[in-house]
């Protein structure tokens, strides 16, 4: 792809697990706004004309600026913990955070964004065979907050704004190369998986 006609991205929470395995990955390919509380980690990211900026998603004000002049918007930013308390981080970063975003984004223009739900989305669903599109069933706030989110994504979609939630599992997860067996390893996630982003593809 010419460096004309690479896509415009903002992937939030760029210097987290995924999103550095996503970037580096994929620098080549896209370019990036790169968005994260801890910029100093983004400068190595392969490819040209990327920017790096600094961004709190519970400030709705930097999520707007932070959206203009984007087609996609990758949204990984949130906290990842199942014991992350509620009121000083699950709701502004995975509640106000998700709507700040896709408000964001929609006001914006832009094309689509893609939500990074998670696997405690539909916890309570863990002895069954789990649907791509099997109801929300979460059993703690952090599943729940990512519930939210893909309602949030499908609010959204309704009005407009191309919204895709992916449920991801145990992400590179060190205990599965210990301990992981079969019933583990339908959750487990590794880091090649993201080296074909089809949820970028145009329509």
């Amino acid at each position: 792809m010419s460096e004309s006609g690479r896509r415009f991205v903002l992937l939030t929470g760029a210097a987290g697990r995924i999103g550095t395995a996503f970037r580096k990955a994929h620098g080549e390919d896209f370019r990036f706004r790169l968005a994260d509380l801890d910029t100093d980690a983004l400068v190595d990211t392969p490819g040209a004309d990327h920017e790096i900026t600094w961004l709190d998603i519970a400030d709705a004000d930097a999520c707007r600026e932070a959206c203009v002049g984007i087609d996609t918007v990758i949204h990984l930013a949130a906290d990842p913990s199942t014991e992350a308390d509620w009121e000083s981080s699950l709701l502004p970063n995975n509640i106000e955070g998700v709507v700040n975003v896709f408000r964001a984004a929609s006001e914006a223009g832009c094309r689509r964004v893609v939500f990074a739900s998670s696997v405690h989305a539909v916890g309570g669903l863990q002895d069954e065979a789990v649907a791509d599109d099997a109801p929300p069933r979460p059993v703690n706030l952090y599943g729940a907050s990512k519930a939210f989110g893909e309602a949030v994504a499908a609010t959204y979609s309704a009005a407009g704004l191309s919204g895709i939630a992916i449920r991801i599992g145990a992400y590179d997860a060190p205990w599965f190369y210990e301990s992981g067996d079969a019933t583990a390893a339908m959750a487990y996630v590794s880091a090649r998986s993201q080296r074909s982003p089809g949820a970028l593809r145009r329509d």
